[in-house]
């Protein structure tokens, strides 16, 4: 079964050569993907992360 999803950017920079984005799907439980080009070597890093938890923490009154 063929499921549709659409990636989309939630985050994203640029500092003179360098680019950073944060990545995600719209399919429930997708993975958040930061994706960094490093100008200067012409490298790309990708880091993946899952999300396993969401706490609320309460400032003030």
């Amino acid at each position: 079964m063929k499921k549709d999803f659409v990636v989309f950017v939630v985050w994203q920079c640029r500092t003179l050569q360098n680019h950073k984005a944060i990545l995600s799907a719209s399919n429930k439980g997708a993975m958040l993907y930061e994706c960094t080009y490093n100008g200067d070597k012409k490298e790309l890093y990708i880091d993946a992360y899952k999300k396993f938890e969401n706490r609320c923490i309460k400032l003030g009154e």
